[in-house]
């Protein structure tokens, strides 16, 4: 090989092995800053999502006893029912 083959392997070597040590730098510092944030920022959004659905959840459930109600006293009404009064401190 020629001196200046022998000069263009040597950089090139040089260049690869320097750029293999920035990419494990890189992997390194992800691994060890960025993951722990990003694995933070998904259980912080998944906890926020459950309680936001079972809020909804609970909310249809009281929607749903509500509609109950006000269809069974509609039918009742149109029968020529009078419902039964709510016991005291219950609901309708």
């Amino acid at each position: 090989m020629s001196a200046l083959g022998d000069k263009l392997h040597s950089l090139i070597t040089r260049f690869t092995t320097v750029g293999k040590h920035d990419v494990e730098e890189i992997v390194t510092a992800v691994e060890q800053h960025l993951v722990p944030v990003i694995r933070g920022a998904v259980h912080d959004a998944l906890t926020t999502v459950e309680a936001d659905g079972r809020s909804l959840l609970d909310q249809f459930k009281a929607d749903e006893t509500k509609l109950a109600t006000a269809v069974a006293a509609e039918v009742a009404k149109l029968l020529g029912h009078t419902p039964e009064p709510p016991a005291p401190g219950g609901t309708a």
